[in-house]
């Protein structure tokens, strides 16, 4: 079977959307800030802590069962997670966010609802001649009442009141649910719909409700909306191909507001532009590294 030449996934074709340079600094030169952002690692952590409780959950058949899983993991986090050092309250938080969670879909039996299929599926299908689309789906399970099969996705968020109409708004525009149905329906996986398991990660000196700090946005899309993603993420892969080939130039975002608010390469492309520096020497110079340099694949 040959091998693509451009491998990509749902985080390099939303960079190369807001962005060609960002796609190219993070993806082609594989240049990485100098300090992780704390945000991030938060992230990965409840990513991991939500792992276990899953896989626990889909081992045992029981939800109670997948607590266990997930509260060793918020015990062993910076073992788990050794980006989670940046924040020396991870444990705290972990157990914090767990115990909501518990709380708002374990002990109201909203997840007894629901049987686990599977844990961190990964799927690689192809999406154009010489493009291959990857992607991971955090969880697979099925809704035991009506049958209906729901891949998923770890969420978390900071400053947003999940409760909000807005929020779930915002995530109805996002393109991951469609393409991802589309790319597990090719995978071999006749998916229903998906799901946003959204958590709270910042903790404000007020009570918050289990409602603000949590919630679950489903998207039930349709075949023609699912096609129709598939099918516009297939004329971005042409362009993305061509840019990575050389054949098109690889331009910045002009808005300069929104990278300053967005990207981790702003810095960089700052001091490059002040200086006439080549971007990726300005990049170097100012204090980011190549991932290899720190093991990253």
């Amino acid at each position: 079977m040959k091998t693509a030449e451009l491998v990509l996934s749902h985080s390099q074709v939303d960079a190369f959307s807001q962005c060609p340079l960002k796609w190219s600094a993070g993806y082609r030169m594989r240049l990485s800030p100098p300090e992780r952002p704390a945000r991030l690692a938060i992230g990965s952590a409840w990513h991991k802590v939500m792992e276990f409780y899953r896989k626990w959950w889909a081992e045992s058949g029981d939800p109670l069962r997948g607590v266990q899983g997930a509260q060793l993991a918020a015990n062993n986090i910076v073992d788990l997670v050794p980006a989670a050092v940046v924040d020396d309250e991870i444990v705290e938080r972990m157990h914090w966010m767990l115990e909501g969670y518990i709380e708002r879909w374990v002990e109201t039996g909203e997840d007894s609802r629901w049987h686990i299929m599977d844990v961190e599926v990964r799927f690689d299908v192809p999406l154009i001649e010489d493009v291959s689309f990857i992607g991971y789906v955090d969880f697979v399970k099925i809704e035991k009442a009506t049958g209906r099969t729901v891949i998923g996705d770890t969420k978390t968020t900071s400053g947003k009141d999940i409760s909000k109409a807005y929020y779930s708004e915002d995530l109805a525009f996002e393109p991951q649910f469609a393409r991802y149905i589309a790319a597990m329906r090719r995978f071999g996986v006749e998916v229903d719909g998906f799901e946003w398991d959204a958590a709270r990660t910042d903790r404000l000196k007020r009570a918050m409700t289990l409602e603000e700090r949590y919630g679950r946005v489903h998207d039930w899309t349709n075949d023609a909306a699912a096609e129709r993603a598939w099918s516009e993420l297939e004329v971005l892969a042409g362009v993305m191909l061509e840019t990575a080939r050389g054949e098109r130039p690889v331009y910045a975002n002009p808005i300069s507001w929104v990278c300053k608010a967005r990207c981790d390469f702003f810095a960089g492309h700052k001091l490059a532009t002040e200086t006439g520096r080549d971007f990726e020497q300005a990049c170097l110079d100012y204090g980011y590294v190549k991932k290899e340099q720190r093991g990253t694949t």
